[in-house]
């Protein structure tokens, strides 16, 4: 691939969250952009499908912790 530029036109809201991503995460706007479009596209290094099966059991586990947890502070009660 050669080095071309492109432009990408946001309005003024998804420019500052751009700018918001690209410093929370320490990347340049071109990176988190190349990696959000990667990761929609299931190749890149976010969001991959693995990754939201895996967020997706993480999340059941938790929650089924945290009823068994109330269920513990309901019985010490």
């Amino acid at each position: 691939m050669g080095d071309k530029r492109h432009r990408l036109d946001l309005d003024d809201e998804d420019h500052r969250l751009l700018l918001a991503t690209s410093v929370r995460f320490g990347l340049s706007q071109s990176e988190v952009t190349r990696r959000l479009i990667r990761a929609a596209l299931d190749v890149g290094p976010a969001l991959s499908q693995d990754k939201v099966q895996t967020v997706a059991e993480l999340s059941s586990q938790i929650r089924a912790v945290g009823r068994k947890l109330a269920w513990v502070v309901k019985a010490i009660n």
